[in-house]
């Protein structure tokens, strides 16, 4: 199923608004579009606090935004339990149209970019190699789908300099904005946590605070190896200078192999120990609870000055298809 995105495309910034309430390019307003993905989510979840986690929003704002569905349509379409949200008769009957609402609007996007210009040529792309798999596999495949003139060029490197010196029209990034002239549009984040394998036995020893775990074997990325600060949900700070380092690496998925078999404790992006696609599910256990490492942020670096209209395309297309639980609130054009 696909979900529909906001509008959030680059291009000018706009000067003037007639409207206080923005709308899609769809005619329908952001917040009716939100409303109905707010439903769609508690649907496929069953409870609201993991579908607002997906969608990484807060608790709250769905809860509203399924109160404001409810009172546009003049019907209850859920009922909230205990032991999570069931739908109302009138919820089942209007489930199947929401999703039918939601694909058919992501559809008339895609119809409409793709006829508004001849889109055609060569787009050169460099991508981090943590992003060697997944999400932008499908995404730069949708958009060859959506765009049958188009070539990508596809390279994974580590080394953002080269981007200025190799004529590169795209890098898709993680990390935070490198020393170069390029434009850094962030377009998403992974949040991280401390894991180890979920075989591990730690020996009897209780890891209640970050400074327990200097007892045991470190695997870190290698631009971290000197430390890192974690931080607590109640706003507690601790930097982590693990002097047992026995494993380093610039690759997550290498990491994530190394911790899953037990050679030591290390971060990773919460996806990885939780996806069912890409991820582990089940070869990992999450420790220190309510702690968690600096986010990973996902952007786009792109030159400045005029592009072709075929990267402009890939730049909307790829800020609108990030999972919605890496997504960042939207700001405004870049």
């Amino acid at each position: 199923m696909s979900r529909m995105r906001n509008d959030r495309g680059f291009g000018p910034v706009p000067t003037s608004h007639k409207s206080e309430t923005p709308r899609s390019q769809n005619g329908a307003t952001d917040a009716e579009f939100n409303a109905l993905r707010a439903f769609h989510a508690v649907i496929e979840h069953g409870s609201i606090s993991t579908a607002a986690r997906e969608l990484d929003w807060p608790k709250s704002t769905l809860s509203r935004r399924l109160q404001a569905l409810e009172k546009q349509l003049g019907y209850a379409l859920i009922n909230r339990r205990a032991d999570g949200v069931r739908l109302t008769e009138a919820g089942r009957c209007y489930a199947k149209y929401c999703e039918q609402i939601l694909h058919l609007a992501d559809e008339g996007h895609r119809a409409l970019a793709a006829t508004s210009t001849d889109i055609h040529g060569t787009i050169r792309i460099r991508i981090s190699q943590d992003l060697n798999w997944g999400w932008i596999t499908r995404a730069l495949n949708q958009f060859l789908a959506t765009y049958p003139k188009v070539t990508l060029d596809i390279q994974y490197s580590h080394c953002a300099r080269s981007l200025e010196e190799e004529h590169i029209d795209l890098w898709v990034w993680t990390g935070h904005e490198p020393d170069t002239k390029l434009h850094y549009v962030p377009i998403g984040r992974w949040r991280r946590k401390v894991y180890a394998a979920a075989t591990s036995a730690f020996n009897g020893r209780p890891i209640d605070h970050p400074s327990d775990l200097l007892a045991y074997p470190w695997i870190a990325k290698s631009e971290e190896k000197g430390g890192l600060a974690l931080s607590h949900a109640s706003g507690e700070s601790y930097y982590l200078d693990h002097g047992n380092t026995r494993f380093q690496a610039e690759n997550i998925h290498m990491l994530a192999d190394s911790i899953s078999l037990g050679y030591g404790l290390g971060i990773l992006p919460t996806w990885c120990a939780r996806c069912h696609v890409h991820g582990k599910p089940g070869a990992f256990t999450s420790i220190l609870d309510g702690w968690s490492a600096p986010p990973i942020p996902i952007a786009l670096l792109y030159p400045a000055g005029p592009r072709a209209p075929r990267v402009d395309m890939l730049l909307r297309h790829l800020r609108d298809t990030v999972p919605p639980n890496w997504q960042l609130p939207y700001n405004g054009y870049p």
